[in-house]
């Protein structure tokens, strides 16, 4: 069975939107695909909250606010300072047995002194955060 877990990730405060992506992107993942090797997991998807500036409130239908600025996120329905992540990442692994063994390297003394250096350098520490999903169940078009 799918062992998934999810993580919420915030930019380290003065980053910018585009160095925050880029330096997730390019220097934190090949880190963990060097460290994890085959542990790494079957999947690694990396989503982006949309931004007022890209215009996806505008395409949406949705008035950013008055308050809005480029940088605010495109909520729907809800608060907006409830958003307080950049992006969130899904991880899937084979089952709990696999997430188990990527978890014990890169928690392996060495591994995550890297891993939390690289970590402070684009993201803030104290938002992050990793939920384990339980059940997932998938409806689409008939």
């Amino acid at each position: 069975m799918v062992y998934t877990i999810v993580l919420f990730v915030s930019r380290k405060p003065g980053f910018s939107i585009a160095q925050f992506k880029e330096h997730w992107e390019g220097k934190h993942i090949p880190l963990l695909k060097s460290i994890a090797g085959p542990s790494f997991p079957l999947s690694h998807t990396r989503n982006y909250v949309a931004r007022v500036g890209g215009g996806a409130g505008t395409r949406a239908g949705v008035s950013p606010g008055v308050d809005a600025t480029s940088t605010s996120p495109v909520v729907l329905v809800g608060n907006v300072e409830a958003v307080d992540w950049d992006g969130y990442a899904e991880l899937k692994f084979r089952d709990e047995l696999h997430f188990q063994q990527f978890f014990a390297l890169v928690n392996e003394p060495e591994a995550a002194a890297k891993i939390q250096e690289d970590e402070e350098r684009f993201s803030d520490s104290e938002k992050f955060k990793v939920v384990v999903l339980g059940e997932t169940i998938s409806t689409g078009q008939d």
